[in-house]
């Protein structure tokens, strides 16, 4: 598989002389293999020579895929001319979204919206390996057993949602998007980890899909040292139903 570079930002490289200014530097984001990423961060790290101070990151992603981030510093490191790119502060921050696709339980299907009761009681049996002859509880708390067949419940249920557990259906792909958001303090103790699993939007302008689609923060990662931290918040959105409220805090 081919490495394929996805971003790249500068700031003052050179002045036409094909040599490093003092501050300047090179951002670069590659994506391909673990073991690709992790043979090119190599690479990247031992070609500094006399003019570049390089760091190389390596970031595991979904399956066997990475993310390689590159930054070339001028040696010096000194400050020539200030120039701020999207990610040097918390209000201009950097953005990265990836989009993937998971199986969600098929009762949570917009189809199964008007289910309640001992109708979706039935469902739940049938979907978890029940025929239409099998026997479900219905009885009410402190009243004697009472008992139904799940055909007589839904026997003269012809929807779509019923169609399609009958053929053996159970579950259906639901969008699984992931959100960073990348940026950089002076101060690692003015950073926010008590967000971490918490139902709470991501900024910018990421807005949920209509429905009860909402947003949560899966956790911060910080790295860097000395005046200089990264820091990338990352933001998961839910299933169909939403993250319960009941669970997790806003």
């Amino acid at each position: 598989m081919a490495i394929e570079q996805v971003q790249r930002s500068y700031c003052v490289v050179n002045k036409g002389k094909g040599e490093p200014v003092s501050g300047g530097y090179t951002e670069e984001t590659w994506e391909g293999t673990w073991a690709e990423m992790c043979a090119y961060a190599d690479r990247q790290s031992a070609a500094g020579g006399d003019l570049w101070n390089i760091t190389a990151t390596v970031t595991r992603k979904a399956g066997d895929f990475a993310e390689c981030r590159v930054r070339r510093q001028a040696m010096d490191g000194k400050e020539e001319e200030e120039f701020e790119m999207p990610g040097s502060t918390r209000e201009s921050p950097q953005y990265s979204l990836s989009v993937t696709c998971v199986p969600q339980p098929i009762l949570t299907h917009k189809l199964a919206e008007s289910y309640s009761g001992e109708k979706l009681d039935a469902l739940k049996r049938l979907v978890n390996g029940g025929c239409m002859g099998t026997k479900i509880d219905i009885s009410k708390d402190g009243q004697p057993v009472t008992q139904k067949t799940i055909r007589s419940i839904l026997g003269d249920d012809n929807s779509k949602l019923i169609e399609k557990i009958k053929k053996g259906i159970t579950s259906f792909y639901s969008p699984q998007i992931v959100l960073q958001v990348r940026y950089k303090v002076t101060d690692p103790g003015t950073i926010n980890y008590q967000q971490a699993c918490t139902i709470a939007a991501p900024p910018g302008p990421f807005e949920s899909p209509s429905g009860k689609f909402n947003w949560m923060s899966m956790g911060t990662s910080v790295e860097g040292y000395g005046k200089e931290w990264q820091v990338t918040d990352t933001y998961m959105l839910s299933g169909p139903d939403g993250w319960d409220e009941d669970i997790y805090d806003k």
